[in-house]
């Protein structure tokens, strides 16, 4: 009983990663149509609105609740700083990065002080 419990669960994650797959493929197909559309997502928007300057309020506002609730936002003359305050995992930190890069911040190495920054500009 317990083989087969261990190959129903082994075939879930081959499923569930399957699921993940096609997920963002569409995604990423919904990203590259709304131009056509004349639409942009909220972060798209946020991202657009600001090219000429950044604040506080503007980045946190183009993340996700969801991704909101796992960081820190604070301030300096030249930075928005960016903490996690949990462990992100690698798809939230993928989905962080790519958010801040749309901002042409960057991802700042310091062991457990590790944190993104966005230029004000």
């Amino acid at each position: 009983m317990s083989e087969k419990l261990d190959k129903l669960i082994e075939r879930a994650e081959e499923l569930l990663a399957v699921l993940k797959l096609v997920a963002d493929d569409m995604k990423q197909l919904v990203i590259a149509l709304k131009p056509y559309t004349g639409q942009a997502t909220a972060q798209e928007t946020a991202v657009q609105e600001t090219a000429q300057s950044v604040t506080l309020e503007t980045v946190r506002n183009s993340f996700s609740e969801d991704l909101r609730s796992l960081l820190g936002f604070q301030e300096n003359e030249e930075y928005v700083i960016i903490k996690p305050q949990a462990f992100l995992g690698s798809e939230n930190f993928a989905r962080i990065a790519e958010i801040v890069k749309k901002f042409n911040g960057e991802y700042v190495s310091a062991g457990k002080g590790s944190y993104f920054r966005v230029p004000k500009r």
